[in-house]
């Protein structure tokens, strides 16, 4: 969808734009952060701060942990003390996952859980992409 946007934008017919496009493009999809400040930044697409994007945080950083900590929190979950008792708080009351100092624990229904807020958060952007760019409506035929 970002891809998209930015082919789709007037300003990418002008040789400049493009050159700097294709300078900064892999710094706009390494991290879910990066995504939605180009969004806001480039679009006026803000998708920061509201429910449905928080807890798509915590889904993101629990993916993290079991992908990059084997399924403990990581160095770098660790290295970040002030958000760290939101970090666990988030895991709990959105995934029901239990954190014991760096072991987390998940439930049976982590999985369906994980999928409820995703999908929560595709619809929230969906709306807001929607609300800023209406033609992008696809119809059903």
């Amino acid at each position: 969808m970002i891809k998209g946007l930015f082919s789709a934008d007037i300003a990418m017919s002008f040789p400049l734009a493009r050159v700097l496009h294709d300078e900064v493009e892999d710094s706009i999809f390494r991290t879910w952060e990066a995504r939605r400040k180009w969004l806001n930044t480039a679009f006026g697409i803000n998708v920061s701060g509201d429910k449905a994007s928080q807890d798509f945080d915590a889904v993101i950083d629990l993916r993290n942990s079991v992908v990059h900590g084997d399924s403990q929190l990581t160095d770098l979950q660790l290295g970040k003390v002030k958000d760290l008792f939101r970090l666990k708080e988030q895991y709990v009351r959105i995934l029901s996952a239990q954190v014991n100092g760096r072991m987390i624990t998940l439930p049976s229904d982590v999985a369906i859980r994980s999928a409820t807020v995703s999908r929560d958060f595709v619809l929230h952007f969906d709306k807001v992409l929607l609300s800023k760019f209406p033609a992008l409506t696809v119809r059903a035929s």
